[in-house]
């Protein structure tokens, strides 16, 4: 074998290592996102069923505006009494326990009843609640559900 032929060989096995390697990176990104999107997915699913315990309506106020009324908590869901007091919150849902870089940011709109993906200006009987699951400054999924009046 000439001095040539090792150089090539091994600038082929270098070639070689260097795709194996960054096959190997992409794979271990993706599962990093997967893995990430499950967590969020089960930070909002957690949010959502404390929300979902919630009334539609503030029970002692006719005040139709989204958000916490005067002298409401605005610290989290145990100081919620309807689903629209979350609108403007982010934290984390009491009942989880998640490392501190993770969070979730909530908007609450009123939904065109007609059609569920406009929002509407006034109160219509369905709310739309947005959910978003932050890692860091990264968002990692938004997910959104209606709500209407019983």
């Amino acid at each position: 074998m000439t001095l040539t032929e090792a150089v090539i060989g091994l600038l082929v096995v270098a070639v070689a290592v260097g795709g194996a390697l960054q096959a190997t990176t992409v794979a271990r990104l993706e599962t990093i996102a997967a893995d990430d999107r499950a967590v969020a997915r089960s930070l909002i699913t957690a949010l959502h069923t404390q929300l979902s315990a919630l009334r539609y309506r503030d029970p002692q106020s006719a005040f139709t505006a989204l958000g916490p009324d005067a002298g409401e908590s605005t610290t989290g869901p145990a100081g919620w009494d309807d689903v629209d007091d979350a609108h403007g919150w982010t934290g984390m849902p009491t009942i989880v326990t998640a490392t501190s870089d993770w969070s979730l940011a909530v908007s609450v709109t009123f939904a065109n009843a007609a059609s569920p993906a406009v929002s509407a200006v006034t109160e219509t009987g369905l709310k739309r609640i947005s959910v978003t699951a932050r890692r860091g400054q990264r968002v990692i999924l938004t997910e959104e559900f209606l709500r209407a009046t019983p």
